[in-house]
């Protein structure tokens, strides 16, 4: 199976609410479990948080943001606590948007029902930085390799936990199907069956990793885009493993994917670099 690669920047429409609500229950979810580890580094990392925000925005911007009352709290523990912080973090993100070359640019306030017109490459920039940019202060404060080791620790917790809607699979060939079809869209791939069972995926252009390449840290990124992917393989079957070692995000030109269904091998061996220039 092979793909073509869509443009990074075709433009889709988002609900812009619903998914500032999305972000910041994912960003109270990442704020807890630093919370739970460090209880006395919040109030810090949130200050040094919203410096870096305030030096991402768009300062030519002048738009009343939504209020925090207007979001559903009923599950925050942590980022109640800093709504003025909150709406900076709105003013930032709309500046990933592109939010100055929209529609809505002319509005004075933002409503509930507002949609937003993006390109995919703002549109992945702004589904990631809201977590990012607090790994990203962690390390301005803590340092590089704290910030690194406390990224790859909550991100195992949050990506291993079930998801009951889950799709199950049987096979591991049917699995790689339905995969290699959701890929279709965002990736430029090859899959390879071999003989043994394995299945491989090399993955030439992935526009998600396209989009988030040039961050200050393409490593610290890389545990909330593609860590990931290690956790969430056993969920469509217990007996599925990966192994990968590139990733076009830390800039390795491709992401070598291998799958394995751990009972046919007691050993889960990667295929050398000779194969992959192959494929």
């Amino acid at each position: 199976m092979e793909s073509r690669q869509r443009n990074l920047q075709k433009m889709q429409e988002i609900q812009l609410f619903k998914t500032f609500q999305a972000q910041f229950n994912e960003l109270d979810t990442y704020l807890i479990a630093i919370n739970a580890l460090h209880p006395d580094w919040i109030k810090e990392i949130m200050q040094e948080y919203n410096k870096i925000l305030i030096e991402k925005m768009n300062h030519a911007q002048n738009i009343t943001v939504y209020k925090m009352q207007q979001f559903d709290q009923s599950n925050w523990k942590i980022i109640h606590k800093f709504e003025k912080k909150i709406e900076q973090l709105q003013r930032t993100m709309l500046t990933f948007l592109g939010f100055e070359h929209s529609t809505l640019q002319s509005k004075e306030e933002l409503q509930i029902n507002d949609m937003i017109e993006v390109t995919f490459s703002n549109y992945v920039q702004f589904g990631y930085f809201h977590v990012y940019y607090v790994f990203q202060a962690i390390s301005n404060l803590k340092g590089n390799v704290v910030a690194h080791n406390l990224a790859k620790r909550i991100a195992k917790d949050f990506y291993s936990k079930p998801r009951t809607n889950r799709k199950k699979f049987e096979d591991l060939s049917e699995y790689m199907k339905w995969l290699g079809s959701n890929c279709l869209k965002t990736h430029d791939f090859k899959i390879a069956n071999l003989e043994d069972g394995r299945i491989c995926m090399k993955v030439e252009e992935c526009m998600w990793g396209e989009a988030l390449k040039g961050v200050e840290d393409p490593e610290l990124m890389y545990y909330f885009i593609c860590y990931g992917d290690f956790f969430s393989t056993p969920d469509y079957n217990e007996n599925f493993v990966l192994t990968r070692k590139k990733t076009i995000l830390q800039n390795d030109g491709i992401c070598d994917f291998c799958y394995h269904y751990k009972n046919n091998s007691k050993k889960l061996i990667h295929p050398e670099e000779s194969f992959w220039k192959s494929l």
